[in-house]
């Protein structure tokens, strides 16, 4: 009897286990770093609830489907209807992992929280250089495709400079990467937001010793005039691809980026 007990027990625990070790929770594809600089760049403040100083943490419970879309989210026990709606917009502007269950694509959860306070938001809008949109920004957090823009994003560049000079220039091998002597390239995808700053960066391919944070850096480094739709500035993905060590250089710059084929 007691061996049948050890038995379920250990049937049991090993199931557990199992469960956690092939099981992978919906995340921001960002990451969680990167995640606080797009709340912290795109952000709205109610006009209202800032006049009045109201603060707080908004969390939201949001679902993540197999394809990694945001079918919904709810708030969890933050009362201001503002604040929450303001919560779920910067929801919709994030790029999600499905969950994954045997490394399974499947629907799943993710709490996410977003802080609100007025001196910090102070701060932010300071850095950023902008409080409230302009009227040709589209603030819907929808990510369009290449194929639908009236024009494309361009980064804004010195007069006569290209994006290969840009990066050239600023580009930095990590030391570390040139005693082992890495060469390889890192390519990346990510959204030009409306306001031109970028945001949501995906790394599609990988480069060791503090390359691809390099890439990254750089990256961000840039301003952009932000895909157009119509008479509106709206966000959209482009993907590039930069190249450390020996070799030829590639610094390569694309419009779009399908982000089925990453989840």
């Amino acid at each position: 009897m007691k061996s049948f007990r050890w038995l379920s027990l250990l049937t049991s625990l090993f199931f557990v286990w199992g469960k956690f070790l092939f099981a992978q929770q919906a995340m921001p594809a960002m990451g969680k770093t990167e995640l606080r600089e797009f709340i912290k760049n795109q952000m709205i403040y109610p006009e209202q609830a800032l006049s009045l100083g109201l603060y707080g943490k908004v969390e939201l419970l949001c679902v993540i489907d197999a394809d990694g879309n945001l079918i919904k989210s709810r708030s969890i026990e933050m009362t201001d209807k503002d604040l929450i709606r303001e919560g779920k917009r910067l929801a919709r502007g994030i790029v999600w992992n499905p969950a994954r269950e045997r490394n399974k694509p499947t629907e799943g959860e993710y709490i996410l929280e977003i802080e609100f306070h007025p001196k910090k938001y102070s701060k932010w809008v300071k850095h950023r250089g902008w409080d409230r949109p302009d009227a040709d920004w589209d603030t819907s957090m929808q990510i369009f495709s290449y194929r639908n823009l009236t024009q494309l994003a361009k980064p804004v560049l010195p007069e006569g400079a290209t994006f290969a000079d840009f990066i050239e220039k600023n580009i930095h091998t990590p030391d570390a990467a040139k005693r082992m002597g890495i060469s390889g390239k890192v390519v990346l995808s990510f959204i030009v937001e409306s306001d031109g700053s970028s945001s949501n960066f995906i790394v599609r391919e990988y480069l060791g010793m503090g390359c691809t944070e390099e890439a990254i850096r750089v990256m961000k480094l840039l301003r952009w005039q932000p895909a157009r739709k119509n008479e509106k500035a709206v966000m959209s993905w482009n993907s590039t691809t930069l190249w450390f060590g020996e070799g030829q250089p590639q610094y390569n710059l694309q419009p779009g980026y399908n982000p089925g084929s990453m989840l």
